[in-house]
């Protein structure tokens, strides 16, 4: 019996000459966006290859047109260049591209000893599913009662045909090994339909908006879990909310706004913990790093500078380069008509609720994020001084356990120095008007009142008058603004001078023979006043007292 030949087929490893495209032009960094797209368009090329002093960079005809439509044409290209772009030999392997995408450069260059031959753009075949399976940290790391929901959420959603992942929060606490205490669900399909099956199976409490294609449910887990349709987004201009479309998972992490955000987790039981990581968020994770996904993301959605330096601050973070500078170019094109007031007014009541809002808020300040509220904000040294006063505030609060309206007195700190017609401007560009910006612009001027007086040296019953008509956020002001002996006295009224009392109330007093009406309510002062100043201690020496004032007025 004749043996059969066996052939063997050589292993082909693709380099990156023959996974390159060549549509890149080479240029200076002296162009404006539409002179930077009429080069492309006349070379039929894809990307610009920008050569500058101390780096190269790139940009694609993509950015440029969607910069083209918000109205960037005359804008200089290095708006909106990635710099920074690693250029790799053409004989590199494949596996060495995979890992130089992986690690999250929005383009490869390829290059041939000192010239540039092509880019090797970010397509969907090269890397961005990864096989790196979460399911057991998942177990380990969350609450059992989590990773069981987690689990049965995968099934349900296989029984209905439907793709469910987690993403956002989850993802990155996980990976950071940090508690996970909220749960975001991104859902390939019918979102609503699916919170509908999840609420009914889990018993939970369901909130639609269906306008956002979204939902909340409340009682499932114990903290905030949210459904949403993975989508794609379109800014009809900047600063404008968004138009959604169905999208796919991979097409949904892409428009979010940073590489460790732009991850997600397979639920369903055939992949479950498969981790999705396309912009390399884990490698930022690892470095510390806030890195946005597109050169265009803030001028799109400018409150995106808010949550870079929230997570920034709140992890200890840096923000790499090219995202700090893209940061700074899209403040400078302040203001965004299009943004609304609430939406700031969000996004700062976020900051306030951060463990460490004084630095975050300074850091804020300091990029010229105010802009976006008032053109020509200036961020004095004395806002800072103020915010770190209310940090201190906030450990003396959380020592006495008292709680306090953060939000106010951050924009307390933000306005002082303001005329009072910017102020105004300040506070109704964030949709703060009528009784709620005249409350803040009088706890300002009532606490330069008090200051300018010596409350040091008053008595008991003295600052308790003072102080008693005050709404709380005045008095906090006044903690923040004081001298520490000045300081003092707010803490002692804060913890003891606003809640003491006569042992006789308004019946008690009736019963000895007071009439009703003002001078019931001036007795009650009266003894109150005579408790502050430890003159009275018991019952007993309160009705002697009072019996006392009616016989010199009878």
């Amino acid at each position: 019996m004749r043996s059969l030949r066996q052939t063997t087929y050589p292993q082909v490893d693709p380099t990156a000459r023959d996974l390159m495209h060549r549509g890149v032009v080479t240029v200076g960094e002296l162009l404006t966006i539409a002179e930077g797209l009429r080069e492309l368009r006349k070379r039929k090329a894809r990307v610009l290859a920008v050569v500058g002093r101390r780096s190269t960079g790139a940009v694609t005809i993509e950015i440029l047109r969607r910069a083209a439509e918000l109205g960037l044409k005359q804008a200089p290209i290095s708006d909106v260049i990635w710099w920074g772009i690693p250029a790799l030999a053409a004989r590199t392997g494949e596996v060495t591209v995979r890992r130089a995408l992986m690690a999250g450069a929005p383009l490869l260059f390829v290059r041939e000893g000192r010239s540039l031959i092509g880019c090797i753009e970010k397509l969907p075949e090269l890397g961005h599913r990864g096989s790196t399976l979460l399911g057991p940290r998942l177990d380990a790391r969350c609450a059992p009662s989590l990773a069981s929901f987690l689990r049965h959420a995968g099934l349900l959603a296989e029984s209905k045909g439907i793709g469910l992942f987690a993403v956002g929060g989850l993802v990155r606490d996980l990976l950071l090994d940090r508690p996970v205490l909220d749960v975001d669900l991104a859902v390939e399909g019918d979102a609503l339909f699916f919170a509908r099956l999840l609420a009914e199976r889990e018993n939970g409490r369901l909130t639609l908006h269906e306008q956002f294609r979204t939902a909340s449910l409340e009682g499932v887990t114990s903290g905030r879990l949210d459904v949403a349709e993975t989508r794609r987004e379109t800014y009809p201009r900047p600063g404008a909310l968004p138009s959604v479309s169905r999208a796919t998972i991979e097409e949904d992490l892409a428009r979010r706004d940073f590489t460790v955000n732009a991850m997600a987790i397979h639920l369903n039981p055939g992949s479950f913990g498969l981790l999705l990581d396309p912009r390399g968020g884990w490698r930022d994770l690892t470095h510390r790093v806030i890195r946005v996904l597109h050169p265009l993301s803030f001028i799109e959605d400018p409150t995106r500078v808010f949550r870079a330096l929230r997570y920034a601050v709140r992890l200890d973070f840096g923000v790499e380069q090219t995202t700090l500078r893209l940061l700074r170019s899209a403040l400078g094109r302040a203001p965004y008509p299009a943004l609304s007031g609430q939406r700031l007014l969000g996004e700062l009541e976020l900051a306030a609720s951060e463990p460490d809002p004084a630095l975050l808020v300074t850091r804020l300040g300091r990029l010229g994020l105010f802009r976006l509220v008032v053109p020509g904000y200036r961020f004095a040294s004395i806002i800072v001084t103020r915010l770190g006063e209310i940090q201190r505030l906030m450990q003396w609060a959380q020592s006495s356990r008292l709680s306090f309206n953060w939000l106010e007195l951050i924009l307390l700190a933000l306005i002082e120095r303001l005329n009072q017609t910017m102020a105004r401007e300040f506070l109704d560009r964030l949709s703060i008007k009528g009784e709620p910006a005249q409350r803040l612009l009088r706890c300002i001027r009532d606490s330069d009142d008090l200051l300018a007086s010596d409350l040091a040296s008053c008595s008991a019953s003295e600052l308790v008058r003072r102080l008693d008509p005050l709404p709380l956020t005045c008095l906090e002001w006044l903690w923040v603004c004081a001298p520490r002996n000045v300081r003092e006295q707010v803490e002692w009224f804060l913890l003891e001078g606003r809640l003491s009392r006569p042992l006789l109330n308004g019946d008690d007093l009736q019963a000895l023979g007071v009439s009703p009406g003002p001078r019931l309510g001036d007795f009650l002062s009266r003894l109150r006043s005579a408790r502050l100043e430890r003159t009275l201690s018991t019952r007993e020496e309160e009705e002697a007292l009072v019996k006392k004032w009616l016989a010199e007025m009878a």
